[in-house]
């Protein structure tokens, strides 16, 4: 019968428990080394990462790498393009604004033609003055009433002449004024009145300065005075005193 050697055993199973701590040993120095090398490469790249978007996103105000680039791109070729773009030119602009300037002031200013001067229609007294504000009185109505013209004194059939170089605008029968001649000289219009109708210009005629209006007849309204042309000057649409707008 074969003895039992126990402290053989026992020696067996040591270097047994002993080997496997060694490898234990080994394999956790190993697992380490590897985690340690894996830590330091992952914290490296995590770092660039990190530099990276710091980079992109002090130059362009976003975190995105890939959406600064792009943003980045686009100003580059807007700086370009604005760069290549060259400055306007107003020259053209304003010789433009410098004819509409002219045009405009051609169209509101009298032209140097209608700047004339201006003639009396008949060399006769003015026998009632302008009076818009003061009542005169009417012998042929019997009343005092304001007066918008001048009379000046003239026989019965003597020639009117024209004040100066205008068109015929308007020839009407008034009620009050007779027969009634309107002539535009630009820069104001003269009514004569108290005319002869059939011995007067026409509408549209163009005037000299001292061509013939037409003669006198008489003036419904100041029949009782003695015979004279009613004459009135139209300034802007409105009736001013003719001796004072027409400088004589």
């Amino acid at each position: 019968m074969k003895r039992f050697n126990f402290k053989q055993k026992l020696s067996k199973r040591k270097s047994i428990y002993t080997m496997a701590a060694v490898s234990l040993l080994l394999s956790a120095v190993a697992i380490t080394a590897v985690y340690s090398r894996t830590m330091n490469s992952l914290e490296k790249n995590l770092t660039q990462i990190s530099t990276t978007k710091s980079v992109h996103q002090n130059q362009t105000g976003v975190s995105d790498p890939r959406v600064a680039s792009t943003l980045q791109s686009t100003t580059a070729l807007t700086e370009a393009a604005t760069e290549a773009q060259p400055e306007p030119d107003f020259s053209a602009e304003e010789e433009i604004s410098e004819a509409q300037t002219m045009e405009a002031a051609a169209t509101t200013a009298p032209s140097t033609a209608l700047q004339q001067s201006f003639i009396r229609p008949h060399d006769g007294e003015i026998i009632k003055a302008y009076s818009p504000d003061v009542p005169l009185y009417s012998e042929t109505m019997r009343d005092w009433r304001t007066h918008n013209g001048i009379d000046i004194a003239i026989n019965e059939g003597d020639e009117v002449l024209s004040i100066g170089k205008g068109t015929v605008s308007k020839v009407l029968v008034d009620s009050a004024f007779g027969y009634t001649v309107e002539v535009d000289y630009g820069t104001l219009t003269a009514r004569y009145c108290g005319m002869k109708q059939g011995e007067c210009v026409s509408i549209g005629q163009s005037l000299e300065k001292g061509d013939s209006i037409g003669v006198v007849e008489a003036v419904p309204c100041e029949a009782e005075s003695s015979p004279h042309l009613h004459f009135e000057i139209i300034v802007d649409g409105e009736e001013k005193d003719p001796a004072k707008a027409c400088n004589w």
